[in-house]
């Protein structure tokens, strides 16, 4: 049963969704992934909320000096839905209570 986590990106050109892209296909684990430069949206799908984490997946973005305006969590339960981690909650270092409790409610 495969998670999907779903970061908005600024993202401002192909160069911009070319490095989140290399940085994603270097890192274990990931299923799935896609960088869509007019919706400024990178979806990453995983076989579990574990492997690779949410935080993983964060600091790999991070990393490439794009900023992040938001990520959340698709349900496996609930596939055509994403729950977004609340304001207070997102991208904060105890994200991983919130993301659990989030996917549970699905």
């Amino acid at each position: 049963m495969s998670i999907t986590y779903q970061f908005n990106v600024a993202m401002s050109c192909g160069g911009c969704s070319g490095a989140i892209k290399r940085v994603l296909d270097k890192t274990e684990g990931i299923q799935q992934h896609t960088e869509d430069l007019p919706s400024q949206l990178v979806t990453v799908v995983v076989p579990s909320i574990e492997t690779p984490s949410f935080d993983v997946i964060l600091e790999k973005i991070r990393k490439t000096g794009k900023t992040i305006h938001s990520g959340g969590v698709q349900a496996p339960s609930n596939a055509n839905e994403i729950t977004p981690l609340t304001e207070k909650d997102q991208l904060k270092p105890d994200w991983k209570a919130s993301l659990l409790n989030a996917v549970a409610a699905h």
